[in-house]
């Protein structure tokens, strides 16, 4: 068993002062006791009084046998008017051979580590009160100074290591050490995010508390698993990581209003390793807005429906510029609902290694591009089951660049037009590039050329309806149809 050595410290006061015919001498000093040997009991709570001890004397210097009537007061310096607490006033004091013993206590708010003085006044029987001058400062003993430094915690010491920034106390069984935190140190420009635990238990209150993020000053934001219901608008210069696309969810309802989304993206700012929802529930349904943002995206999956109007896993405007890798994209409509994986209006999409599948509404877009620019490589898409029409990519005034994709629609048993790849032009010229990719379309078109658009097909598969070329430029090199009948210069 453990012996613990206890250290208390007597404040030893001789006042000095003239009452009528008596004489006081004062001197202070810390005294410490000896070790007390035998078991610690460490379910005895300490209080916060501490013991004061003086001597008073006449003018001839013969003790004093009282009773007295000893006040003392506590305060911030030698001589300011700067009261700490109440006075406290001993009454009765009949000294032993002018030896007194007083406890005082002024409270625990008194003592945090500020300097402190102590008013000592004396009646012995004269009827008022006089006071000693100067006040007494209270001094620390060497081990009080030792205590403060946190030396020990319940008698158990504290390792000599330097702690680094965000470590916690713990036990190991001999010593308290420095040590980081569960799930790893509290890193700098990280902050997380969690259902309990975290630093916040809300992304967008963790967003809001960074306002020092820049190019050269970038913040991560990491969130935990769970499903996160709100809305997030992000931040420039700040990424937002989840522990996983099963793991962390951010989900929210839809809107009135098409401006607006689950997550809103930013410049400069990258959202991954999660998933993003809008389960609808008004008119519009989309899972992620931009508008005039650039967000980087990696392994996020977008679920969008339950939209009385669209639903939109992805809707980017006013010149957005999002990159895409690694996206997984569902979106369900229904009823009068139209349903678009990605809507683009003047702007610019890179996808890669994407996947998007759209089912259900009126009218359904794998990617619906309106005079925007995209790039697509190594992607899937996927658009069935739309009662009235259904649109792998639908290109209107746009310029498209497909590499190494697979682009399938179909639709329900009512549906009037089914196209892989259609594309619409206005006005100026617009082109359409399909290289390595499998266009396929059931009871449809693979690909419908309209209007002064432009486009050219090499090395790929065309499944399905023959392609539609109306007024267009239409170029097919080396392609094959589905009973691999190759056509070296025309199109299927």
């Amino acid at each position: 068993m453990r012996t613990k050595t206890v250290f208390n410290v007597l404040a030893v006061l001789f006042l000095a002062l003239t009452l009528g015919n008596i004489q006081a001498t004062r001197s202070t000093q810390a005294q410490e006791l000896g070790p007390l040997s035998g078991n610690v009991i460490q379910g005895t709570v300490l209080g916060t009084a501490f013991t004061y001890q003086g001597r008073l004397t006449n003018t001839s210097g013969d003790p004093v046998s009282g009773p007295c009537i000893l006040r003392f007061s506590l305060y911030q310096s030698a001589a300011g008017n700067d009261p700490v607490g109440t006075p406290l006033t001993a009454n009765g004091v009949t000294p032993d051979n002018g030896y007194f013993s007083v406890a005082l206590d002024f409270g625990a708010d008194a003592f945090r580590g500020e300097g402190r003085f102590l008013k000592v006044e004396v009646d012995c029987g004269s009827g008022s009160f006089t006071a000693l001058d100067p006040r007494v400062e209270l001094t620390p003993a060497p081990y009080a100074l030792y205590a403060a430094s946190s030396g020990a915690l319940r008698g158990n010491p504290v390792s000599d290591n330097a702690p680094a920034a965000g470590d916690m106390l713990a036990w190991d069984g001999n010593s308290w050490l420095p040590t980081a935190p569960a799930g790893g140190a509290q890193y700098a420009n990280v902050i997380v995010v969690a259902k309990s635990g975290g630093q916040f238990t809300s992304i967008q209150a963790a967003l809001n508390s960074i306002t020092d993020a820049d190019w050269t000053n970038r913040y991560l934001i990491w969130v935990a698993p769970g499903v996160y219901t709100e809305r997030v608008t992000m931040k420039p210069h700040i990424d937002i990581e989840g522990a996983g696309e099963l793991a962390t969810k951010l989900t929210y309802t839809g809107d009135t209003t098409y401006a607006t989304g689950t997550v809103m993206g930013a410049h400069y700012a990258e959202l991954r390793h999660l998933t993003v929802e809008n389960t609808g529930g008004a008119n519009y349904a989309t899972a992620m807005y931009n508008d005039d943002a650039a967000p980087f995206l990696s392994h996020v999956t977008l679920l969008a429906s339950g939209g009385g109007s669209v639903n939109r896993g992805m809707l980017n405007v006013n010149g957005s510029q999002p990159q895409l890798k690694t996206v997984s994209v569902s979106v369900l409509g229904s009823g009068a609902a139209g349903s678009d994986g990605i809507f683009n209006e003047d702007s610019l999409l890179q996808a890669r290694d994407t996947m998007l599948y759209i089912s259900g509404g009126t009218v359904c877009n794998g990617v619906h591009n309106s005079q925007s620019v995209m790039k697509l490589i190594g992607s899937t898409i996927y658009v069935g089951d739309g009662s009235s029409a259904g649109y792998g990519v639908k290109n209107v005034n746009s310029d498209v660049d497909i590499w190494n994709s697979s682009i399938t629609a179909s639709g329900g048993v009512t549906a009037t037009e089914i196209v892989g790849v259609d594309s619409y032009t206005s006005g100026s010229l617009f082109t359409a590039h399909i290289n390595q990719s499998r266009i396929s379309a059931f009871s449809g078109h693979t690909i419908s050329n309209y209007s002064n658009a432009a486009t050219y097909v090499g090395a790929s598969w065309l499944s399905g309806g023959a392609v539609i070329d109306s007024g267009g430029v239409l170029t097919c090199a080396g392609v094959y149809d589905e009973d691999y009948v190759f056509y070296a210069s025309t199109c299927p």
